[in-house]
């Protein structure tokens, strides 16, 4: 158990502790409803260390389907585990906030400190401009393409490309890849067990995607959150 948590939170659709029945279960039942009703496949809520609540629900994954893509099997306890999307942003930020706190990374160094000129599509000025922090707040100015748009810091675009240039800063830095490096810093120490990163064979050349995701529980989210 990783601290703060309050052990296991029990199996797959098991009792909630004494705790949840002072929460006012009509709310939570409306909450539930409406995750439902969005195609979530899991929801656990969890207040103070203790499991409020916790629901799986059966997701399309049919031939045609997105979540085809995300699905890549069960935990011991039976939950999905999942490609996570762009919730790995939240993992990769915070093992780059482990870099500085380790005095290897500076947020307001350019990013061409750490990886070689032309990591880019853009010119050496306007590279040069573009600082780990331009990468992880999305406003590096470039395309999706790492082609120059406009400088670092004066437009905000949603940039997965360009966001994945953190990855290789970290790799560089560190010495070590990402998939080490996050069960080293991360998964380990906080018991995320059924945390991995996996290649992702739908991702082709130029699309804005990482070509590995982030496969992870409801419960491992809830570990890393506390």
């Amino acid at each position: 158990t990783s601290p703060g948590f309050a052990g296991d939170v029990g199996g797959v659709g098991g009792e909630a502790p004494r705790d949840a029945l002072r929460w006012n279960q009509t709310a939570l039942a409306s909450l539930l409803g409406y995750a439902q009703s969005q195609r979530s496949s899991a929801v656990i809520v969890v207040h103070r260390g203790e499991r409020i609540a916790e629901r799986y629900w059966s997701v399309d994954a049919r031939a045609g389907s997105p979540y085809r893509n995300q699905l890549w099997g069960r935990a011991d306890s039976g939950a999905p585990v999942e490609d996570v999307a762009s919730l790995q942003k939240s993992i990769v930020s915070t093992l780059v906030g482990i870099a500085v706190d380790k005095g290897l990374i500076e947020l307001e160094a350019p990013v061409s400190t750490y990886l070689r000129e032309g990591w880019s599509s853009a010119g050496c000025d306007e590279e040069s401009a573009i600082s780990v922090r331009h990468l992880l707040s999305m406003t590096s100015g470039l395309s999706p393409a790492l082609a120059y748009q406009a400088p670092a810091g004066t437009v905000w675009l949603y940039n997965t490309r360009a966001y994945s240039k953190v990855v290789d800063v970290l790799e560089a830095v560190t010495g070590e890849g990402v998939v080490s490096l996050t069960g080293r810093w991360l998964t380990v120490p906080l018991g995320m067990n059924d945390t991995e990163w996996r290649p992702r064979p739908w991702v082709t050349p130029g699309m804005d995607a990482n070509s590995v995701g982030l496969f992870t529980t409801a419960r491992d989210l809830v570990r890393f959150g506390e």
